[in-house]
């Protein structure tokens, strides 16, 4: 833990969570394509060989969004479900009573709980 002090009367404490496995079998479940009726778009997560800097890693480990009409971003986990995207924009993954991920929730600027439904 840490304490963030920003004045006499103004401080935060923060804890330290952990570090997501980000394997291929960790980052299977988040896999897939997902589809707003909202946006009329089909984007896909995809499980990539490239880091957020163009790098290539030993296997597929980072999640990359997919998006028609754009080039393909990098997403960095953050907390449990939730990653976010190079342009800051938060993602995170809904997941249905069995545990397995149904849909998308993104947020941002002009965003906010946009959802997408997984399909199968």
């Amino acid at each position: 833990t840490f304490t963030l002090t920003l004045g006499p009367d103004s401080s935060d404490t923060y804890l330290r969570v952990a570090d997501i496995a980000t394997s291929q079998p960790a980052l299977q479940p988040y896999v897939g394509r997902y589809v707003s009726d909202e946006l009329d778009s089909t984007w896909a997560i995809v499980a990539a060989e490239m880091d957020a800097n163009g790098e290539r890693t030993e296997s597929a480990s980072v999640l990359h969004l997919h998006r028609p009409r754009h080039t393909p971003v990098a997403l960095r986990y953050l907390a449990d479900d939730t990653f976010i995207s190079a342009t800051h924009q938060p993602m995170t993954f809904v997941r249905d009573d069995d545990g397995q991920v149904n849909g998308l929730i993104i947020g941002g600027i002009r965003v906010r709980e946009m959802r997408f439904e997984r399909l199968a």
